[in-house]
This record gives structure tokens, sequence and C-alpha cells, in this order.
């Protein structure tokens, strides 16, 4: 039995694909919320919606997001991340 811990939530991926990772976990991780900043700094409309999100990612734009999260948060030694069924 293998466990995978399937976040971040597609906020943080969204935030991620727009290069936007290192400002949001350094200046307002602790001060708003994923969505937020989603919204007030990335401009971007309701992110957990279906048809924003079947508009916004494309297959290899999604992995892509799903990799560099892997190599920017990195996980606990013996935990599997979604990066991980990438493979």
């Amino acid at each position: 039995v293998l466990n995978f811990y399937t976040h971040p939530e597609i906020e943080m991926l969204i935030i991620v694909s727009e290069g936007m990772f290192s400002s949001y976990t350094q200046s307002f991780k602790s001060a708003m919320r994923l969505s937020e900043y989603c919204m007030q700094k990335l401009k971007l409309g309701n992110v957990k919606s279906r048809d924003f999100l079947e508009q916004y990612w494309s297959i290899d734009a999604l992995c892509k997001a799903i990799r560099d999260y892997a190599s920017l948060a990195h996980a606990r030694k013996g935990e599997f991340v979604l990066a991980d069924l990438l493979r």
C-alpha cells in the first residue's frame, strides 16, 4: 500500500504556473489564502470552477506545474506526491 499526498491545492498549482511561488510563500503565505492571492494578485476569477480550470489548463501545463511544485516544495522522506504519479 502506498499513500499519496494530493496537496497542493489547485490554487497553488496556478501560482506555480504563473511563476509566483516565491512571491506568495515569502510575502503572502501567512496573510492571504491561496484563493485570495489568485484573485487579488493574479487577477484570476473563480479558480476552483470547472469552467475556469478547463480553460486555464492544458494537460502539459498541468503536468509541468505539478512537477515544478514538487521541486519547489520538498516532500518528506517516504512521502509520495502528485508528481510521483506522473512517473
